[in-house]
């Protein structure tokens, strides 16, 4: 790998970290309060639980769909302003 590949890798590396640590605590935290399936999930277990449940992760992508708001605070572009649709870039460069 080339010196600038290796840096492009690191950069994404971090961004899957922070994708996951979002994903893994707010996020999660959030769909625990909205799935009443996930209430009774340990929260250190919600994360891997959902994942491993194609039922549960529906459910999550049903509920992020319906209830977008409650996501409103993690929705932000790099200068912290909401994004409001499906095309807009998130702080972390992916869209949704």
């Amino acid at each position: 790998m080339a010196r600038g590949e290796n840096s492009a890798h690191g950069a994404n590396a971090e961004i899957i970290v922070r994708i996951r640590s979002t994903l893994q605590g707010p996020v999660m935290a959030t769909m625990r309060q909205l799935v009443p399936e996930l209430g009774h999930v340990p929260a250190d277990l919600a994360y891997d639980h959902t994942l491993g449940s194609i039922y549960l992760l529906d459910r999550c992508f049903q509920t992020f769909r319906e209830k977008r708001d409650r996501f409103r605070h993690l929705l932000v572009d790099a200068a912290g302003n909401p994004v409001v649709d499906g095309s807009g870039r998130l702080a972390c460069g992916r869209s949704l």
